[in-house]
């Protein structure tokens, strides 16, 4: 078992009494993370300058792509790093949109995560083209409550159907393979 003072000392604690327990979002800062950090501003950045991104920033998207992909399961080569999880969530709305130009329906449910809701209703305020956003309140939890719910809610008009996998809230997780297959069938 390890010892919770050498783990517990991997990180910066200014204050010993707080009880801290949002690890989901920012958590503390750990102790490496600084020594990192200062790695990249003097040696790879102040010395290399551009030269960084070939040397050491271009791959890192790769290699700890096929890290996590080692975790879920994916090949080698099929899981990327890059931005947030917000612009790419941005990026692939925008260009699922721009790929359906005659569809302008963009549907989530309404307990999606607050910053994917914010995304898309930025997305449907656009001046440019009107593109509605409609939210589904799932009443239930079971797999056949939620694809008929959501079945009702599709149409010829809709590009796009963004849904978390698991509900941030509630820890629900949709049967993600399910509903692609609905979706799908609404091209």
């Amino acid at each position: 078992m390890m010892d919770e003072a050498l783990f517990r000392d991997r990180f910066v604690i200014d204050d010993p009494e707080l009880v801290y327990l949002d690890g989901n979002s920012l958590g503390r800062l750990p102790k490496q993370t600084l020594q990192c950090v200062q790695e990249v501003l003097r040696n790879q950045w102040g010395t290399q300058l551009i030269g960084g991104w070939n040397a050491h920033w271009l791959a890192m998207t790769q290699r700890i792509g096929d890290k996590i992909g080692q975790v879920i399961g994916a090949a080698p080569g099929c899981t990327l790093i890059c931005d947030s999880t917000s612009v790419n969530l941005y990026k692939l709305a925008w260009a699922l949109l721009e790929y359906h130009p005659n569809r302008n329906v963009v549907l989530t449910d309404r307990a999606n995560f607050p910053s994917d809701q914010y995304i898309l209703q930025g997305l449907a305020s656009d001046p440019t083209r009107e593109i509605v956003l409609r939210t589904v309140e799932f009443a239930g939890t079971e797999p056949d409550q939620i694809a008929d719910q959501l079945k009702q809610a599709m149409c010829d008009e809709v590009a796009l159907v963004s849904l978390s996998h698991v509900h941030y809230k509630s820890g629900m997780a949709f049967d993600l393979s399910r509903i692609t297959k609905l979706v799908q069938a609404y091209g």
